[in-house]
């Protein structure tokens, strides 16, 4: 019996670890089902879950969603690791479909988008921007038939605190249900901030997401309305102050003019 359970643990340990896969879909068809095993998680594109499991031996784990190859010290008894899911342009990949001929983005190694694209299916290549990869015109040529394309480096503009903000949270991998503040075309914070993972709202100073007191609301209680009056009450008015004081002064020495 005890030869039986240490070949039972073998036989688990290697569905884990030890044998590469094109891709999870490809791991998840290979595994034998017999109880105890380990079997994969896949997303929809047939690549691997960023957390994965193994029910039996009540473990988890963090993993590269292109190879599953598990990352270091993410492995946990009974409770579940906090996953990074990565970047924009890693999170796409992961989650594009490996078919035949489909597009690919490429990624720099700190998860931006490579400036120069390519779409090896069709021969072309074309320039792109490092943070929205979005397409710069008139760059897409045909390497296939001897074109080049080259993509000088972007001047880094100057960011905003918000930008800034942003940009630190992705650089760590954006952990499951970490707060991203949202900004606007400008730049600067929204008004109204919302944490996803918590499902509460509150209305903040665009320039300093400073939160206003009392505007906070939880899950099912809606969205406060982070108007222009609203976001002013924070600051006192002088000037108003004295206005009022002043009025109700001459009042009171209209009343006691008259009574005497």
């Amino acid at each position: 019996m005890y030869i039986v359970t240490l070949c039972m643990f073998a036989v688990i340990a290697a569905g884990v670890s030890g044998t590469e896969y094109h891709n999870c879909k490809a791991h998840l068809d290979s595994v034998e089902p017999m109880p105890g095993a380990y079997s994969p998680s896949c997303n929809e594109a047939g690549n691997y879950e960023v957390k994965q499991c193994h029910t039996s031996a009540r473990t988890c784990w963090c993993v590269d969603q292109i190879t599953g190859e598990e990352i270091e010290n993410t492995r946990l008894h009974i409770e579940e690791p906090i996953c990074p899911v990565g970047t924009a342009c890693q999170q796409l990949v992961a989650n594009t479909e490996s078919m035949p001929g489909a597009y690919v983005p490429q990624c720099t190694d700190d998860g931006k988008y490579e400036r120069k694209q390519c779409h090896s299916s069709t021969g072309y290549c074309w320039c792109a921007h490092p943070e929205t990869n979005a397409e710069e015109e008139n760059t897409r040529k045909s390497v296939r038939n001897g074109e080049t394309v080259e993509c000088p480096e972007i001047e880094e503009e100057s960011k905003t605190a918000c930008q800034q903000d942003v940009e630190e949270v992705e650089s760590k991998g954006m952990l499951v249900g970490a707060y991203k503040p949202q900004c606007d075309d400008d730049g600067m914070y929204t008004p109204l901030q919302c944490h996803g993972s918590t499902g509460h709202c509150w209305c903040v100073d665009p320039e300093s997401n400073e939160e206003i007191e009392g505007t906070r609301l939880g899950p099912g209680m809606g969205r406060p309305e982070c108007d222009e009056e609203l976001l002013g009450e924070g600051e006192p008015d002088a000037w108003g102050s004295a206005s009022k004081l002043a009025i109700t002064g001459f009042w009171l020495l209209c009343l006691l003019c008259a009574l005497w």
